[in-house]
């Protein structure tokens, strides 16, 4: 079943209409709904035609300028027109089938990989890897706690400040 799409009409003015919401939104309202998860539609107001993916490329364009981050490099732009044209047919299929699965795999490896390491701090080094109950100099692995995971961290961490500190100054006096 496909889920239903958000309409949002586009004038020629460029302003954009939420017809669910009956009132004009701006391109940063617009992004706000698509980061919370809503997919959209945009459709020219008086043709119908769809122009959803000229206003999501405006859309990262414009979130690349305002916030200085870089999402697309000029080298892959570079490739990206540069494979276009070469093979149409091929690139088409990779852009439409096998981009969208590389990009989803990713986030679905990232946001497994930050579940695996809050629960090994959540639960403490040792529950999670069997045989390893202290470091090689003796002292608990980090985050061993009973339940204060972010309490013990930020322990931790002050305790591993102080070492860096102490070894700082005995190289200074030594220097």
């Amino acid at each position: 079943m496909q889920k239903s799409r958000h309409q949002i009409k586009k004038y020629s003015n460029r302003r954009l209409y939420d017809i669910s919401q009956k009132r004009y939104i701006t391109l940063d309202e617009l992004k706000e709904m698509i980061r919370s998860g809503t997919e959209v539609e945009v459709l020219d107001s008086k043709t119908g035609e769809d122009l959803t993916q000229s206003v999501l490329i405006q859309i990262i364009l414009e979130s690349q300028k305002d916030e200085g981050k870089m999402f697309f490099t000029n080298d892959f732009l570079h490739m990206m027109i540069q494979y276009r044209e070469m093979a149409q047919s091929e690139s088409e299929e990779f852009f439409h089938k096998y981009l969208p699965n590389i990009f989803s795999a990713y986030v679905q490896w990232q946001s497994e990989a930050q579940n695996q390491f809050l629960q090994w701090a959540r639960f403490g080094w040792s529950a999670m890897m069997p045989g390893f109950s202290s470091t090689p100099w003796g002292n608990p692995p980090p985050f061993q706690s009973g339940g204060n995971g972010h309490r013990d961290a930020e322990e931790e961490i002050e305790r591993l400040k102080r070492k860096v500190a102490e070894m700082e100054q005995l190289l200074q006096e030594k220097g």
